[in-house]
């Protein structure tokens, strides 16, 4: 819902001028004419509240969508609700009601021309969310565990654009503590997201390495090993059936979901969340979501390598080390792929708010500023690198 409200919002704001062309065109076509004849059919009416009726229809008929202020016309129709509210007055607007309506629609349409941003705050405001920071932080987290809402919570972060409707005039000295607060809100809720991208993407790192090994000469010796204690032992009853690699890849049902597909579908989700924004602009400062997970993956590609070589009390044999590197560039390629197909998928839908923007993850940059490190003797934490580990070694 908060999604939608902000993409509304967005939609809106993109296309002002056609909104206000068709009210300029409402009011001066329809409004104008409605009100004229409503006013000449009243019989009962002052001279003063006869006039200001008459010189309100008059100046509705030459209204364009370039008005930049109607407040004149709205105060126009407030002064007649306060001479028609005095008793000696002669109307009543009780007595007219299809007067009152459409003098209010047509106060609405004049909004609509002028005051759209003021429309916007009164009509889907989420600024109260400043005041309830640890809600939002509770839907956010709600949101990335649930993975049919994951694809929604960037717009946690758009919200925190609209703290600033919670800015008053008369209360300068909370500007600088609301501004604060919008910035660390935006923060904290893309770095959420690209940790919880970048720990979906450790899994399925995992779940690639393990079929990877699978595959490796050691697993085949042990395969070899275990058929033939089943053949010297073939009239036992523990015989049991040998798993060869890659039968995960047969099922029996397609409805029968798998970590893998469980893991590829919560990616799938995440990735649509970070890529449906280019940016995020609060309080003139800008987010990129997508360098928040390029940092992510990049921190957890280290770490992976890492955990990789201090698996064991030895080194890793090196042909062992780069099929499980291997295994790690395999995920992120598709993770960029991923990418690429929700973006697809956005220019050919062409109806969301961010349609027009191209955000593709840089996996070349992310493998070259990785790799690039284990050259050196440490890397940027300050941690042993794949060089320093095989030299003492």
């Amino acid at each position: 819902l908060l999604y939608y409200i902000l993409e509304l919002r967005s939609l809106v704001q993109q296309h002002d001028g056609v909104i206000k062309r068709y009210y300029s065109q409402y009011v001066t076509g329809y409004d104008a004419l409605i009100l004229t004849d409503i006013v000449q059919s009243i019989e009962n009416l002052g001279e003063k509240e006869s006039i200001l009726l008459s010189d309100f229809c008059a100046d509705l008929l030459h209204i364009s969508q370039d008005s930049t202020d109607l407040r004149s016309l709205r105060l126009d129709w407030f002064r007649f609700q306060a001479y028609v509210s005095m008793s000696r007055s002669s109307f009543s607007l009780n007595s007219d009601r299809r007067l009152a309506v459409t003098m209010n629609t047509t106060v609405f349409h004049l909004k609509m021309i002028d005051l759209i941003d003021e429309m916007l705050r009164e009509t889907s405001d989420l600024s109260i969310y400043c005041f309830y920071t640890q809600q939002l932080e509770t839907q956010l987290h709600q949101c990335l565990q649930l993975p049919s809402q994951s694809r929604y919570t960037v717009s946690f972060a758009h919200i925190c654009s609209n703290f600033r409707s919670a800015l008053h005039d008369l209360c300068p000295e909370e500007k600088a503590h609301i501004i604060d607060r919008s910035l660390k809100l935006c923060n904290l809720v893309l770095d959420e997201l690209a940790k919880e991208t970048a720990s979906v993407t450790a899994r399925l790192c995992e779940y690639e390495v393990r079929l990877t090994e699978q595959l490796s000469p050691n697993n085949c010796a042990k395969l070899i090993e275990e058929h033939d204690k089943q053949k010297s032992n073939k009239n036992s009853n523990t015989a049991r059936s040998l798993v060869m690699p890659g039968e995960e890849s047969f099922r029996c049902s397609r409805d029968a979901l798998t970590l893998a597909d469980k893991l590829q579908t919560a990616l799938h989700e995440l990735c649509s969340a970070v890529t449906s924004s280019k940016q995020v602009v609060v309080s003139d400062h800008v987010f990129a979501p997508r360098e928040y997970l390029a940092q992510q993956l990049e921190s957890q590609l280290t770490q992976s390598i890492q955990a990789l070589i201090s698996s064991s009390e030895h080194p890793m044999r090196p042909c062992q080390l780069l099929a499980s590197i291997n295994a790690h560039m395999i995920v992120l390629q598709n993770l960029d792929t991923i990418v690429l197909d929700h973006e697809a998928e956005i220019i050919f839908i062409s109806v969301t708010i961010h349609a027009h923007f191209s955000v593709t993850l840089d996996v070349t940059r992310l493998f070259n500023n990785v790799l690039l490190q284990q050259t050196q003797y440490q890397d940027y934490h300050g941690n042993d690198t794949l060089t320093s580990i095989y030299t003492k070694w």
